[in-house]
């Protein structure tokens, strides 16, 4: 859906302005999307900028997350439910386009289990390896966390991009070290990372007064003022690090 509405010549034809500026703000798998994005089109993009929070930067990390006692009795139920409601409401259209016959033996499955509701007991993981996996040709829900990873790409991000992360957050697993966004960063000046040692998951609250006066949080004034510069300045084409290769190498052994 990305690539295929963020291109120069969509934008163009919708909006009908080649200097507009369009920024694009993700959250949570939202910002995952978007940071592997911009890492594959890298210059074929119409963004002029981007703001990733509180992304799962590895998805092995946030399978590990989603698989403890804590997560399947609190976070499971409520996303593996959407999930499965997703499955439910359009699982015959898929059915219908695809002629995978592992993919429509799944959704076949869940869609006569969903019939009378959505049923206890799954988990993501499960819908990752019923649907994810076939539908998208990975062996196994391992090989498509490694795939879908998203910070394996941020090397290769040709716009100004900031990266919001909190080491509270209990939902998207450990952060990258910080020697691998120092990496990363020094190779990529278009980069940003902001890391706060609270947070939660998309919270950043500031206290029980400023919420209920519906006053904006930490996370939300960083993203306004950002993107308030962003749109002031001038666009000045940062200078790249010539290491893509050690990039590269570097990722694979520690993904």
């Amino acid at each position: 859906l990305l690539e295929r509405h963020l291109t120069k010549e969509y934008i163009n034809n919708k909006f009908g302005h080649a200097d507009l500026k369009l920024m694009a703000v993700g959250f949570s798998l939202g910002a995952s999307l978007l940071c592997s994005h911009l890492g594959k089109v890298r210059e074929n993009t119409r963004l002029h900028c981007g703001v990733a929070a509180c992304a799962p930067w590895d998805y092995h990390s946030f399978g590990s997350s989603m698989s403890s006692s804590f997560a399947l009795l609190t976070y499971q139920p409520a996303l593996s439910g959407s999930l499965l409601s997703i499955v439910k409401t359009k699982g015959q259209g898929l059915l219908e386009r695809s002629d995978n016959e592992e993919l429509n033996a799944n959704v076949s499955m869940l869609l006569k289990a969903t019939k009378k509701g959505i049923p206890r007991g799954y988990t993501v993981q499960d819908v990752e390896r019923l649907i994810i996996c076939p539908n998208h040709g990975h062996a196994t829900v391992m090989d498509y966390y490694t795939a879908a990873s998203p910070f394996q790409h941020l090397h290769k991000v040709e716009v100004p991009l900031m990266c919001f992360s909190a080491l509270d957050d209990p939902i998207v697993g450990t952060p990258p070290s910080l020697r691998r966004w120092d990496f990363v960063c020094e190779a990529n000046p278009n980069l940003l990372y902001v890391r706060s040692p609270t947070g939660g998951h998309l919270g950043f609250m500031r206290g029980p007064v400023d919420e209920l006066l519906g006053r904006p949080g930490y996370l939300e004034e960083r993203i306004i003022k950002a993107l308030d510069v962003a749109v002031r300045q001038p666009t000045k084409k940062p200078v790249r690090r010539d290491v893509p290769s050690q990039l590269e190498e570097y990722h694979l052994h520690t993904l």
